[in-house]
C-alpha cells in the first residue's frame, strides 16, 4: 500500500511531537516556500505533507513528502509497534533523508493545543482526552519524545531540531 502512495517520490522527511506543536504548520510552511528552509540538498520539489494514518489513502508522485507522527501514544508498546513497522515499510518505499523531533514544554503546548481547538474540537472526546493528558501527565514534558527518539535510533536515523531554521538572510 505504502509503495502505490508513494510512487515516484523520491524523498520523505520524518517529524514526530505531540499533538499540538506545530509540526503542520511549519510543514504547510514549507510546502508554500521551501527555499526558505535549511532543507537537505537531497530533497527534490515539490513538498508534500501528510500525517502518517492518512498516508496510505493519498498518492503523491514526485518530490518530497513530510510525514507527521503524533508522539503522545508512542509509550504505549502496541502504539509504537504500529509506528515502528509504519516506518519500516516507508524505508522501504523511499528514501527517508531527514528526521525531525519537536521539543515544546507544557504550558506552550497547553496554550497552542486549546487555542486551536475549534467549537467541532470540544464536542470531540478524543481532543479532551488529549488535553487531560497534557494537564495530567505527572509533571513530564515528554510527550512520548523520549520514545520517538529511541525508535529513531533503532533504525539508525539521525534527527534534528524542529522547527528547522529559516535559510540566512530571510525575513522570519
Amino acid at each position: 500500500m505504502l509503495e502505490q502512495s508513494l510512487d515516484g517520490v523520491e524523498a520523505l522527511l520524518l517529524v514526530g511531537g505531540p499533538a499540538g506543536c506545530g509540526k503542520t504548520t511549519i510543514a504547510q510552511t514549507i510546502v508554500d516556500a521551501p527555499g526558505q528552509f535549511e532543507l537537505p540538498a537531497s530533497c527534490p520539489l515539490p513538498f508534500h505533507r501528510t500525517d502518517w494514518k492518512s498516508l496510505e489513502a493519498k498518492h503523491f508522485r514526485e518530490g518530497t513528502v513530510i510525514v507527521e507522527f503524533a508522539t503522545n501514544k508512542l509509550n504505549d508498546p502496541v502504539q509504537l509497534q504500529k509506528i515502528s513497522d509504519f516506518i519500516d515499510g516507508l524505508q522501504k518505499a523511499a528514501p527517508i533523508m531527514g528526521t525531525y523531533v519537536s521539543v515544546i514544554d507544557r504550558k506552550t503546548l497547553l496554550r497552542r493545543y486549546f487555542q486551536r481547538m475549534t467549537a467541532w474540537h470540544f464536542l470531540h472526546a478524543g481532543k479532551w482526552k488529549s488535553l487531560s493528558r497534557y494537564l495530567l501527565a505527572g509533571g513530564s514534558d515528554d510527550f512520548g519524545i523520549a520514545a520517538w527518539n529511541r525508535l529513531l535510533d533503532s533504525k539508525s536515523l539521525a534527527r534534528q531540531a524542529w522547527p528547522i531554521s529559516r535559510r540566512a538572510g530571510r525575513v522570519q
